[in-house]
């Protein structure tokens, strides 16, 4: 997952999160996630290291709907 930030995190950083996906009327996504890189000028990219699998199926669905319709 992108990340628009102008105060990055270094790389191997843990950070919990909140997420909440548009048009999703369920609970907040919530997890934590590592940096696993940084570009100072844009944000940082992240992968999930803790999300339980009902939220990681929302966020499948959530990206699947907004590439593919």
């Amino acid at each position: 997952m992108f990340i628009e930030t102008s105060h990055p995190l270094e790389v191997g950083s843990r950070l919990t999160f909140t997420l909440t996906l548009p048009g999703d009327e369920g609970e907040p996504i919530t997890g934590e996630a590592e940096v696993v890189w940084t570009d100072e000028a844009v944000g940082v990219g992240v992968r999930f290291v803790d999300l339980a699998d009902a939220y990681r199926e929302r966020i499948k669905w959530f990206v699947a709907e907004v590439f593919f319709g």
